[in-house]
């Protein structure tokens, strides 16, 4: 039983490192496109419609990934055999 609760915990583990791994590249990814496309005359300050569409930027990037990762874990847990 012991065996077993130590493979769980590993596995919560890697879980884990995945979703730290994914948000690192979801923000090294993300802030410069965003930043490219939205920040046509870079300032001291945002205007409205730059922080805006900085905003509806960083939402897509974390409607995707969220996609991705959610995929990606369902698909280890079918090959692993869990349901849940």
């Amino acid at each position: 039983m012991t065996e077993k609760l130590d493979i769980n915990a590993v596995k919560q583990a890697v879980r884990n490192q995945i979703v730290l791994q994914n948000f690192q590249t979801l923000l090294s990814n993300m802030v410069p496109k965003c930043f490219e496309k939205c920040v046509i005359k870079p300032g001291t300050k945002l205007d409205w419609s730059e922080e805006s569409c900085l905003v509806r930027c960083a939402e897509r990037y974390n409607d995707a990934l969220s996609t991705v990762s959610a995929t990606y874990i369902g698909r280890m847990k079918r090959e692993s055999g869990q349901d849940s």
